[in-house]
């Protein structure tokens, strides 16, 4: 099934399926009408079990993500993002954005691609959340029906390098042709678990930050 194919019956059911990465994460959302839910879920169980990762959309995608990264690179903000990497990861794998640089970039393969899939597609690494206007019960057998055939266990775990101390202040400055000057002051948070942790969320929004945009439209 070509990508064109597909994007025309993901659209023929008006269903809007995306994808989304971090450091950490890849996730993909779907968002249906209720009863298009089954025929959405069997066209997303393709294209999680039957990828063909062909190489000119690999291409095309690679061009798009240098192309962004060369963007980014133009906006204060995104060199900012950059020198906030290289500050609070020296050396290590999280020093590069998400998406990658201009060296890891070009150097993905179609073989790179195959490999990823095969070592962390799995059940044992993933989690489902729906919001539907079914019953729960409903839905959760018809998602366990869907993934039924799905990996089941991924290859090893997953390490990741523990973070570097920060033991005295540092200034890290980058010099761009702007009448403008951008500040950022960042540092380790508190854990979740952390008796002050909802303490320093209150103090977060005392200071105009945390989720300003939903006081706004509630």
């Amino acid at each position: 099934v070509s990508p064109f194919e597909c994007a025309r019956a993901l659209e023929t059911l008006g269903v809007h399926f995306s994808a989304f990465s971090s450091y950490q994460v890849t996730g993909f959302t779907l968002q249906t009408l209720t009863h298009h839910l089954p025929r959405a879920l069997e066209l997303l169980h393709h294209f999680f079990l039957s990828p063909s990762f062909p190489e000119e959309e690999l291409e095309k995608e690679k061009k798009v993500a240098l192309a962004e990264q060369i963007q980014a690179r133009q906006e204060p903000h995104g060199l900012l993002s950059e020198a906030v990497r290289i500050f609070l990861f020296p050396g290590q794998r999280f020093q590069i954005a998400p998406e990658g640089d201009e060296h890891s970039i070009p150097a993905i393969t179609r073989d790179d691609l195959i490999r990823w899939y095969e070592k962390y597609f799995a059940l044992s690494r993933c989690c489902m959340c729906v919001i539907s206007d079914k019953p729960m019960e409903e839905i959760v057998r018809l998602i366990e029906e869907w993934q039924e055939d799905f990996p089941r266990d991924a290859e090893g775990p997953l390490n990741y390098p523990p973070l570097p101390e920060l033991k005295e202040p540092r200034v890290f400055g980058v010099h761009m042709p702007v009448n403008q000057v951008f500040v950022q002051k960042v540092g380790w948070g508190i854990l979740r678990k952390d008796k002050y942790f909802n303490a320093s969320r209150i103090w977060n929004y005392v200071l105009g930050g945390g989720f300003f945009a939903s006081r706004l439209f509630k």
